[in-house]
């Protein structure tokens, strides 16, 4: 269909503009490849009373730093004393008419363990702009990489971005690398869609399941390798780290729920998206009828997510959050992009939440967590 991301583009930017994370705004560029509408906010941490006068300078500054990227955005740059309920307030209020942000592009927050109430902020301006429908996507980097402008525009990309597909939210996770590869930087490099079986199909559901994602990405028109892979949840080692994992995210809970919501239950993030996840029998009714590839890859992903949800045990929840970072290292260590599903609910507890999407992405180069709103659709009918 004709759905395209308009994004806003959320960036921390000094007092005379700089930005924090020139990366984040390199990719937003890149994504749009100068079409369409895209929106930039500095947010400038400040007293917005004693403070102000830099305001306009640094609007300028940031404005000249955008323009040298090759980057066409509207710009503005903002004085607040909370950067996270002006997240809140930005992806509200910009625009005007149908030229209204429908994604936000934001940067993970790196340091939520030493900063407990800014952590949960950040989920709630998340959570947020879940609520008001709004498509996410987190740019998120290695601690080795932060900081350094690996994405300039006279630096062109090679070899893959890899798409580690989970589950299926509306096309996003799919559309974002085909729009990344019109780019220049982009354009030498090849796609790679990683799936995963489920726990209780056997091996002679890899053929199946290769074809079926091959005919559907055919038939949208997407050009990619296609990786089957099954995740060994019961390595020792796997265990070992996960046991590690889940000490620290009891910690995290401890830490996390004085200021937590006292109604909000721990549970356990998951894959599950905005919609009802069906039961097992409803997924298992459903497939009877099933017979396009499209709706058996659905089926699939909704019987994972259903399963996901269900866990609600902490160790078995990072055997799989562990297991799967193994595989991502294995297979996409020398990618230039890996792209996933961003495990976010609106019911999430913060603390896991952002201990288990950590543990997915810990020491991944350059990763993009996306997670769509549910309106945004991609079909063969497109």
């Amino acid at each position: 269909k004709n759905w395209r991301p308009q994004a806003l583009v959320m960036v921390k930017v000094d007092k005379t503009g700089i930005p924090a994370n020139k990366d984040l705004l390199h990719f937003a560029g890149q994504m749009k490849k100068g079409r369409g509408l895209l929106m930039c906010i500095g947010t400038i941490q400040g007293d917005p009373v004693h403070e102000f006068d830099c305001v306009n300078p640094a609007r300028e500054n940031l404005k000249k730093e955008l323009a040298s990227y090759g980057i066409d955005a509207f710009c503005r740059v903002i004085m607040v004393q909370n950067v996270f309920l002006a997240f809140i307030t930005s992806f509200q209020t910009m625009g005007i008419g149908a030229l209204r942000p429908n994604t936000i592009i934001a940067s993970w927050d790196y340091y939520w363990k030493g900063d407990k109430s800014g952590a949960l902020a950040f989920v709630d301006s998340l959570k947020a702009a879940m609520a008001a429908r709004r498509a996410l996507i987190l740019f998120k980097q290695s601690l080795d990489g932060q900081g350094q402008t690996l994405l300039a525009c006279d630096s062109p990309q090679t070899g893959y971005i890899d798409v580690w597909w989970m589950v299926d939210d509306g096309g996003l996770l799919l559309l974002i690398p085909h729009l990344l590869m019109l780019h220049k930087v982009w354009k030498q490099c090849k796609l790679r869609v990683f799936t995963l079986l489920d726990e209780d199909d056997d091996d002679t559901q890899f053929d199946e399941l290769k074809a079926d994602t091959e005919e559907f990405l055919a038939s949208i028109r997407i050009n990619a390798e296609i990786v089957v892979l099954r995740l060994d949840v019961s390595d020792a080692e796997t265990d070992f780290k996960a046991q590690d994992l889940v000490i620290e995210m009891q910690n995290a809970r401890k830490n996390f729920r004085p200021e937590e919501p006292a109604e909000e239950a721990p549970t356990t993030p998951s894959f599950k998206s905005l919609k009802q996840s069906p039961s097992g029998k409803e997924v298992a009714d459903a497939a009877d009828t099933v017979t396009s590839p499209e709706e058996k890859l659905k089926q699939r992903q909704l019987k994972r997510r259903g399963s996901l949800t269900n866990l609600g045990v902490d160790a078995a929840q990072m055997r799989w959050a562990v297991a799967l970072n193994s595989e991502i290292h294995k297979h996409s260590s020398d990618a230039a992009m890996v792209v996933t599903n961003l495990p976010l609910n609106l019911d999430s507890n913060a603390s896991d939440f952002l201990c288990f999407t950590d543990a997915i992405t810990k020491d991944i180069k350059r990763c993009v967590l996306i997670r769509g709103s549910g309106d945004e659709v991609v079909t063969m009918y497109g």
